[in-house]
């Protein structure tokens, strides 16, 4: 089990008065002054009332910290408490401290009370003392100190590390079968945790929110205020008996942001890694920031704001309504750029009012009518009237900061304005020019409509928004106006205007860089909407290309998804490229965040829960539907394209027109409009064929009255297989206008809110990120199963293991180069470092004991490092592991030749660690079991004299670096098919100099050397430690093998000794012969210049590890995983 360390309480506190000192506690020391305490039921000790105790201490959360001194005298039944502390270590330096400096004192005075009023005066300037040199302590208020206590007992009891940081706690039960144990739940950044302690007995449950699958409620007489906590293997049942509805929601978010992480790989969580509440602050200050974190997500939600805005304050008030002639009450909200007002009742007014449209901002002589009030003009010449602001003066300073802080802009929006080069206006002013008798009576009506409602509630961004714009959007808006529209409701207006050259800078810095994504795009681009002319023609299709290609430059998480060309295509018929770019942004991150991933997830998530608000809302349908399967077939495409799959675009605009004000309900309104109109017919049928050919005749025959041309064209090839179930009588299927259908959505499920979609969402998510992981990891291990040497157990445990391992590296903040999580990319992209993979070994190796079992996990480690980045993924963690344990002989013996095998001079080059480099110097000591006896003649070889070579023994045979480290690697190692009886040499192609780490390719390839290159007398010494290592003390044949490898390594010596004699009979420089002196010979701990020439090869080790049957039979072995639960 690994310990962390944690902040522990030991302090000196105000002496306060204690009537019975024993009660409740057991004197561990004592004096004639003072007395040490301890809590009874601390650790599990004093019988039936220490477990008592503890219970009610559990129970009541009044537990005390466990250890104190008191000060008591004879004279008086009055004790008090001078000092507590968390352990017996802590306390007991306070103790010491009293006997030593205290009691030399006091016994000198004449009377007890004078002691003991010089006790209270030498603690409380100890206690002032504290205060004034410790931060963390001054001015702490009762609520801070309890939950600083609270977080520390929470490092304890679940051995968290001291970056886990506790959010808020409650008290709970946890339901144990039909018992409930009552104790606290711990609600942390990453976990959730419970612990009771009830007569003796403890409760300990720690759930990773990474492992949750659902979170529901459950309130019953039995269990009131429930909460269900499910996961893979089991499901909790707690009951909160306060707050519990905070708690849930708490849980929810907590659950949130881990699913977020798991999706996109984001670090964002570790912003919540704070520390414990500052000075002065309130218990879980943590909790607080959670809470302004969702406030924050509900302000831009309601109000289509960017992502990066942050609520800052809201207030109540009122606005002053022209239109109305009246005051309206509603709460005001102030973030850093926009001041927006929303009324208390539901489409009454809304107004949005950005900093940089203000001009100038005056307060209001107070009266009767107008308290506190506020008067904001706009450049656009709007005028709003606020009143009965509860703190104005801290508001107009407020407002003051941020517009200093604001950057003036001139107003682009409805403003002609200078367009990047080659980038194109609406198609539809090019490609729909209709003449003046063509122009559609209802469109100029609706023109008209719209000129009066502008007319009196204002135009552009600070338009007052009220029912009647919902109305006119409900029934269509016109083409002529829908441009300025989308950008308004969809918040896109506000990107635009704040980032004037970000889309021209993007398509000018583009240049083809994205080639996957625009291979990608490029085959979309001539099937998105083929039946309008502007995408028959290259001015269509360059503009369609330049704006998606510029999200993905955005965007490179989302990159491109099919059905993106789809929306993108007809938002271009309506508005510039510019505002279609702005326009997918908003959709893409904010309407539908995580729809138009790799993984499609949020569509996913959504079709889990419209699935849910049919059974709400249809249940003899849902009931139909789900036998034939028929739910989970529509949804994905209809909400993907905005149902331009399925209708054609005249009448999909209509709906985008719904979306765009409303966002993600709009959609599913429509959906189950058009469910709820099919009822009928849809009961009736018996398999999905017939049920998709109902939907496809229904949707085929809405149509769109205000549209010149014919508008029953499904218009994209996803719409192909509604087409195919369609049957040849849809003429018989009465039309439907799409503005019909819309107001019937409203009115008929009107009632379906973004609270209740957003509460659906939050416990679909769990399972659809758990069901992607977990289909992630099985296609991972069906690509492996076929040629790894592990079975499919064994790989799922490794699978476990490892992606347990980066989780880790991903919460306590660990550095990887990896730029996502296995939901998301492939497992080959997940990364862990080096520290990671040697706890790993550690697990898996089943040579843990070893004392070379750290340096060959970390020379393992740098063999795998494919990229020379400090990673390894899990593909080569499997190949490379599986050679270790079931590689052929061959295979092994070159794998762990080549774990030796490093060039001390790479090495040197490549070892970042190493501050100052300093020059290699061969430093050899006297070797005791290497001496002149090891050259034993050949004919006592032959006898069969065991000579016991024990490398273990030659530690004191050391290098300057000994097993130092280099960041390259020549490439990785997969399994190597080798034949098993050739003698040649082992070839292997070095990997490319390009995947060398730029920083030090051109220094290390000078030196790099070949893989199988000869290893020196000191590497040699080093492989084989190694090989002893792997020698298992418990077996039977251990000493056997001991003298098999002892053999070998005597043959592998003469190997090299034949190799260093036979270069004494070259000539040198001068051409004369120069005599060598023998291996054995040693120089003042000094190895001669000539023994640099010492060297042995793969093949010369291959061979002689051939020769000792013994020893070969053991590496053809089959060595296991470790698959037992070991602590590290």
């Amino acid at each position: 089990v690994t310990v962390h360390s944690v902040c522990l309480l030991a302090m000196w506190v105000k002496p306060s008065e204690v009537l019975l000192a024993n009660t409740l506690w057991s004197t561990e020391r004592s004096n004639m002054f003072f007395g040490l305490q301890k809590r009874r039921g601390h650790g599990g000790g004093g019988g039936i009332a220490g477990r008592l105790i503890g219970t009610l201490d559990n129970v009541f959360d009044t537990k005390p910290l466990p250890y104190r001194v008191l000060l008591q005298t004879q004279s008086s039944e009055l004790s008090y408490v001078v000092a507590v502390a968390e352990t017996l270590e802590e306390i007991l330096k306070h103790w010491i401290w009293l006997e030593e400096e205290m009691l030399p004192v006091l016994v000198n005075f004449e009377s007890e009370d004078e002691a003991a009023e010089f006790v209270h005066a030498k603690v409380e300037s100890l206690v002032c003392a504290e205060e004034s040199t410790d931060s963390t302590t001054k001015e702490l208020d009762p609520e801070s100190a309890k939950f600083k206590s609270t977080a520390v007992r929470f490092h304890r009891l679940f051995s968290m590390p001291s970056e886990e940081k506790l959010v808020n706690y409650y008290a709970a039960s946890f339901w144990k079968g039909k018992v409930p144990r009552q104790g606290w739940l711990y609600l942390s950044v990453n976990h959730l945790a419970f612990y009771s302690f009830m007569m003796g007995k403890e409760d300990i449950i720690v759930v990773k929110w990474a492992d949750v699958t659902d979170l529901s409620k459950q309130n019953s007489l039995v269990l009131p205020d429930g909460i269900l906590v499910s996961t893979k293997t089991r499901e909790y049942s707690f009951s909160v008996l306060r707050n519990a509805d905070e708690a849930f929601g708490l849980m929810e978010q907590l659950a949130k942001i881990t699913m977020k992480r798991i999706l996109d790989g984001s670090e964002e969580p570790c912003l919540l890694t704070v520390s414990l509440p500052s000075p002065g602050g309130r218990k879980g200050s943590l909790k607080r920031d959670l809470d302004i974190r969702a406030q924050s997500e509900l302000y831009r939600a309601q109000f289509g704001l960017p992502q990066d805005e942050r609520l800052d304050g809201f207030c109540e008030c009122t606005l002053w309504t022209p239109f109305a002639k009246a005051h309206v009450l509603g709460k005001l909200y102030c973030s850093p750029n926009y001041i927006c007002f929303a009324s208390k009742i539901k489409l009454l007014c809304s107004v949005i009012i950005p900093m940089r449209e203000m001009s100038s901002v005056e307060k209001v002589a107070s009266s009767d009518v107008l308290p506190n009030a506020l008067h904001i003009s706009t450049r656009s010449k709007m005028t709003f009237l606020f009143a009965s602001l509860q703190d104005r003066d801290l508001l107009c300073e407020k407002i003051s900061d941020f517009l200093s802080q604001t950057p003036t802009a001139e107003k682009l929006f409805f403003v002609e304005d200078e367009r990047p080069v080659n980038c194109s206006g609406p198609l539809r002013e090019i490609f729909e020019k209709e003449d003046e008798d063509e122009q559609n009576h209802r469109e100029a009506i609706k023109e008209n409509l719209w000129d009066l409602h502008f007319s009196e509630y204002g135009r552009g961004i600070c338009m007052y928004r009220t029912r009647s714009l919902r109305d006119l959007i409900l029934k269509g808006i016109p083409s002529s106006l829908r441009r300025g529209i989308w950008m308004i409701t969809s918040g896109a207006a506000n990107e635009l205007d704040t980032h004037p050259d970000y889309y021209a800078k993007l398509v000018a810095d583009d240049a083809g860089q994205l080639t996957g994504v625009a291979e990608e795009i490029e085959r979309d681009l001539h099937r998105s909407l083929p039946e309008h002319p502007a995408f028959q023609s290259e001015v269509g299709i360059a503009a369609l290309r330049r704006v998606l290609t510029a999200y993905a430059a955005r965007n490179p998480n989302i990159g491109y998804c099919q059905a993106m060309n789809i929306v993108c295509s007809v938002l271009l018929v309506f508005t510039s490229e510019e505002e279609a770019f702005w326009l997918m942004v908003a959709i893409c991150e904010r309407l539908l965040p995580d729809y138009y991933n790799t993984r499609v997830v949020g569509a996913l998530i959504d079709q889990g829960v419209f699935e849910a608000l049919v059974k709400e809302n249809l249940p003899d349908l849902f009931k139909h539907l789900s036998a034939l399967g028929v739910l989970s077939m529509i949804t994905l495409s209809w909400f993907l394209t905005l149902f331009l799959s399925v209708m054609s675009y005249k009448c999909a605009v209509h709906i985008i027109d719904f979306f765009l004000l409303d966002g993600a309900k709009a959609l599913f309104q429509i959906a189950l409009a058009v469910l709820d109109a099919n009822r009928r017919d849809l009961l009736a049928v018996d398999d999905e064929g017939e049920a998709m050919s109902v939907l496809g005749k229904y949707l085929g025959c809405v149509t769109n009255r205000d549209s010149t041309k014919s508008s029953a064209v499904v218009t994209t090839s996803i719409a192909v297989s509604v087409a195919h179930h369609q049957a040849p009588n849809t003429n018989s299927v009465a039309s439907v206008d799409i503005a019909d259908l819309i107001q019937l959505c409203d009115r008929q499920f009107g009632f379906v809110s973004m609270e209740n979609i957003e509460t659906h969402r939050n416990s679909f998510r769990l399972k659809v990120v758990q069901g992607l992981a977990e289909s992630t990891k099985k296609s991972c291990i069906r690509s492996l199963a076929d040629d790894s040497p592990f079975n499919v157990k064994e790989l799922e445990y490794l699978y476990n293991v490892f992606m347990e391992s980066y989780r880790e590296s991903l919460l306590w903040g660990h550095k990887s180069s990896s730029t996502g999580v296995a939901v998301r990319i492939k497992p080959s992209s997940i990364n862990i470092n080096m520290e990671m993979f040697t706890k790993i070994f550690g697990l898996l190796s089943p040579w843990t004991c070893s004392e070379q079992s750290v340096l060959l996990s970390e020379r393992l480690f740098l063999v795998m490092d494919e990229t020379g980045e400090g990673n390894v993924n899990f593909y080569s963690f499997v190949h490379t592991l599986g050679v270790l344990l079931h590689g052929g002989l061959k295979d092994r013996l070159y794998l762990i030749y080549r774990l030796h095998a490093l060039s001390a001079e790479v090495t040197a080059v490549m070892n970042t660690n190493v501050a100052k480099k300093e020059s290699l110097v061969h430093q050899h000591t006297e070797l005791s079991s290497v001496d002149s006896e090891v050259l034993v003649s050949e004919d006592s070889a032959s006898r069969g004299n065991s000579v016991q070579f024990d490398v273990r023994a030659a530690s004191q045979f050391q290098s300057g670096e000994e097993y130092a480290r280099c960041d390259i690697m020549e490439q990785p190692v997969h399994p190597v098919q080798v034949d098993s009886e050739s003698s040649e040499q082992v070839s292997i192609e070095s990997r490319d100099q390009g995947s060398i780490a730029a920083s030090s390719s051109s220094t290390a390839a000078s030196v790099l050397e070949d893989a199988t290159a000869p290893i020196s007398q000191e590497q040699f010494i080093n492989l084989w430690k190694t090989m002893y290592s792997f020698l298992d003390d418990d077996d039977d044949t251990h000493q056997t093998l001991y003298n098999s490898v002892a053999r070998c390594g005597n043959l592998v010596l003469q190997m090299g000794q034949k190799r260093y004699l036979d270069s004494a009979d070259e000539p040198d420089s001068e051409g004369t012969n120069v005599d060598k002196e023998p291996i054995s010979v040693r120089d003042q701990g000094k190895v001669p210049e000539s023994l640099e020439t010492w060297s042995l090869s793969f093949k010369q080790f291959y061979d002689a590890v051939r020769t000792e049957s013994l020893l070969s039979e053991f590496f053809v072995r089959d060595w296991r995983i470790n698959m037992t639960p070991r602590s590290t």
